[in-house]
């Protein structure tokens, strides 16, 4: 919430923030304090730069959020040299598609409807119409796909 404060009052813009840029100091901001072993996780993002509101870019960002959690925590039992998370971001006709992939352990067939951190990823979801799915990623690892059907872009 600190950085879509700061992204707002950094623009001349109140209403809107660029996707690009606050996905990518988000994800810089997630895994600076988590890269403490000898080996750190490499990422990679492909994010599709437009301005979108803050109602559409802050459950987007919360949700993110959660999922890259979720990669450090639980993909891979020791991070090594070909560990790897990937984010993708991007509009497709009228969605909008969020992807987080890892070559990690692959997560179970069950996802915990307990845990905070799905519920939360649920609830924000609904809020902007969107579904989340966990795939296998190839050849190893696992994709998750979020495709949001309400959603406001302000300017591309």
């Amino acid at each position: 919430m600190v950085l879509i404060h700061q992204k707002l009052y950094a623009t001349d813009q109140l209403v809107g923030i660029n996707s690009k840029e606050y996905f990518e100091d988000l994800s810089k901001d997630i895994f600076e304090p988590h890269q403490i072993q000898e080996v750190s996780l490499s990422y990679d993002l492909d994010i599709e730069s437009m301005v979108l509101s803050v109602e559409t870019i802050t459950p987007l960002g919360l949700i993110l959020n959660e999922l890259i959690l979720n990669v450090i925590k639980h993909a891979f039992e020791e991070i090594g040299p070909g560990s790897k998370l990937d984010v993708r971001f991007k509009q497709l006709d009228d969605e909008l598609l969020l992807q987080v992939s890892d070559n990690g352990r692959g997560m179970s067939k069950e996802v915990k409807d307990s845990s905070f951190g799905v519920s939360l990823i649920k609830a924000l979801s609904k809020k902007i119409g969107a579904e989340l799915m966990y795939n296998p990623n190839n050849p190893s690892g696992t994709l998750a796909e979020l495709r949001v059907h309400q959603f406001e872009i302000l300017t591309n």
